[in-house]
């Protein structure tokens, strides 16, 4: 009879160490979201509108493109989903308005893991109605394509520590013709200067 006390005594502990512990390391894990929502708050920005709109898995990790219809905003997070069901914030950010001038944008960046894996991604924005698909082509030969959404894009990889992360980014019209390429020298395409 004491033994079995003990135990539910000690299973009460486990359960309120918890649930004390679980917010602090989990907040508002349920969704993408609400995974990002504290981040976005903290930045200044208001996460009640926040879309996931396009989510990538690379590895273990999620690359997740957000957009807020209210504000016109898109953001790009990196996420992994501890226990395989909930979302875990890894970093991230944006706040990038669309810009009307840029015909097609192309932006960069990454995320290294303790192991040195490089979890990298590309995002953008699209403002020219005959783009009709983007593709990437990675530094290793791989190749991802996608259609924009809501004006914008992105792509993820994970890249070992050897290797190198660089890619070109291609856009096609809805024929297959090539219309655009960027690439680390060339980023953007800006609309021609009105006279």
């Amino acid at each position: 009879m004491r033994e079995r006390k003990n135990r539910l005594i000690r299973w009460i502990i486990i359960a309120a160490s918890a649930l004390f512990l679980f917010p602090l390391y989990y907040p508002s894990p349920w969704s993408p979201e609400s995974a990002v929502s504290d981040t976005l708050e903290g930045m200044g920005f208001p996460s009640a509108s926040v879309e996931a709109i396009s989510v990538i898995q690379a590895g273990n990790m999620y690359a997740v493109l957000f957009y807020d219809d209210k504000l016109g905003l898109s953001y790009h997070f990196l996420l992994d989903r501890p226990f395989g069901f909930l979302w875990r914030n890894r970093g991230g950010g944006g706040g990038y308005p669309f810009d009307p001038e840029s015909v097609l944008k192309w932006g960069w960046g990454g995320h290294r893991e303790r192991n040195g894996s490089w979890y990298t991604y590309a995002s953008g924005q699209v403002n020219d109605p005959q783009i009709h698909s983007l593709t990437v082509e990675w530094s290793d030969g791989e190749t991802q394509s996608m259609r924009p959404i809501k004006g914008f894009y992105h792509f993820a990889r994970v890249f070992s520590p050897e290797e190198g992360a660089s890619a070109i980014l291609l856009a096609y019209d809805e024929n297959g013709k090539l219309l655009y390429r960027l690439d680390e020298n060339q980023r953007e395409i800006r609309k021609p200067a009105a006279p």
